[in-house]
């Protein structure tokens, strides 16, 4: 290590036998475990010169494990499918919800979606207004159906330093919640889907907002498809696609453009 930089590790040996290629895909899989808790699931990685280097690391520890699937990712669709939550994320962790996998999509340009992600969470992240807790998919290949769901906390800490400890404003948030249809697994490991309905639901342990929460969550699903078709600037249906990198029994790394998602198996509530 020289800098703060990290060198990219050594492609990995020849595979002798499966006992080697489990082995190896441990190791990488811890040393991209111990980053994401360093990082804070990879949110500080993007700040520039801090962590950043990170991100370079885990790209390389991505293509290590690539190279050591246990089968090609379009072959594994009973290893796709189950329960995951988000470890890392190079971009923002609510990328992670088919509404703004389709807006991504939607958009077709690169420069304009990282704008508008951008734009989004420093008006939700700007001084600790909103916070992202857990981020969970549930996949069902079979049925053709995705169940997304992000924890966001508002006023996780309003306090005054030096001036008391008390809070000023309570916590509360909420559980983000989008499901997807036409969920499908290509041959080539293309996972592709079609945004369906948004909702807001409780999270446990957590207030909803006052007034508005408790009236948004008792509502119905929101038909968040059949909206998006009506709207003149979007083309289409809002449908999305990633590619799946890696994916076993504990561990599935997602890219969609230059953005890498790494899930893993959720631990109970």
């Amino acid at each position: 290590r020289r800098g703060g930089v990290f060198p990219p590790p050594p492609p990995p040996p020849p595979v002798v036998n499966e006992q080697t290629r489990a082995a190896l895909a441990a190791e990488a899989k811890q040393e991209v475990m111990k980053i994401a808790a360093l990082t804070d699931r990879g949110q500080l990685t993007k700040v520039q010169g801090m962590y950043s280097h990170h991100r370079g690391r885990v790209a390389a520890l991505v293509d290590t494990l690539s190279a050591l699937a246990p089968a090609p990712p379009g072959e594994a669709a009973e290893l796709v499918g189950g329960e995951w939550e988000v470890l890392y994320c190079s971009q923002q962790l609510f990328r992670a919800s088919p509404f703004f996998m389709a807006i991504e999509e939607a958009y077709n340009d690169t420069a304009k979606s990282e704008l508008f992600f951008r734009l989004h969470e420093l008006q939700t992240h700007s001084f600790g207004l909103s916070t992202v807790g857990r981020v969970y998919q549930r996949i069902d290949l079979d049925k053709g159906i995705m169940e997304s769901e992000f924890d966001t906390v508002i006023f996780r800490e309003t306090v005054v330093p030096l001036v008391g400890f008390w809070k000023l404003l309570p916590t509360f948030g909420g559980r983000i919640c989008s499901t997807a249809r036409d969920v499908s697994l290509s041959p080539t490991g293309t996972l592709s889907l079609t945004l369906d309905t948004t909702d807001l639901r409780p999270a446990p342990g957590l207030a909803l907002m006052p007034l508005l929460g408790k009236a948004v969550a008792g509502l119905d699903p929101f038909p968040t498809a059949a909206v998006w078709e009506l709207l003149p600037w979007n083309r289409g249906k809002p449908t999305a696609s990633s590619e799946v990198v890696y994916v076993d029994g504990e561990m599935r790394v997602m890219r969609s453009g230059d953005v890498l998602t790494v899930y893993v198996r959720p631990t109970p509530e």
